[in-house]
């Protein structure tokens, strides 16, 4: 930030000097490379946040679950996922999807309002059935299909 403020103090100080049409060249070369570096910088924080959203858990269009944490002994016991995608016509329709799909793994609990479903997962269960987070990646995967039908009967 140091080096973008001094290089325009630095062309501002060659325009009022400068009267021929060089030094004006000179300053706008000098501000693109400046804004150049800026917008290179800004776009690498931007970069590691979105890899650090990766934490947490995901839904699809295909209505598979996806925890994308590592470790099933550090995962949270509830998450909150956004629905605003998939669309359901109303909350009797959202609420009557998640009691369908709250198991002795996990229960879903909708708030059609706000277009999210909160996931709580059973962590003793999981863990004394030695599921792992790729295990249970897969149960979300294997479970998709019953989704995909429950929930086109009920957004008919």
């Amino acid at each position: 930030m140091t080096h973008f403020i001094g290089g325009i103090r630095k062309a501002y100080n060659q325009k009022r000097v400068g009267t021929t049409n060089k030094p004006n060249t000179l300053i706008m070369k000098k501000v693109l490379q400046n804004l150049f570096c800026l917008l290179l910088l800004t776009s690498s924080i931007v970069t590691a946040q979105n890899s650090g959203d990766k934490q947490g858990m995901s839904i699809d269009k295909q209505l598979v679950f996806v925890l994308n944490d590592t470790n099933i002994n550090e995962i949270k016991s509830t998450y909150t996922v956004d629905i605003t995608d998939l669309g359901f016509k109303s909350s009797e329709a959202l609420s009557k999807f998640c009691a369908s799909f709250s198991w002795d793994l996990h229960k879903l609990t909708g708030d059609f309002n706000s277009k999210k479903i909160t996931v709580a997962l059973n962590k003793p269960t999981l863990i004394e059935r030695k599921y792992d987070v790729k295990k249970l990646n897969k149960h979300f995967e294997s479970v998709s299909r019953r989704m995909q039908y429950v929930y086109q009967q009920l957004n008919q």
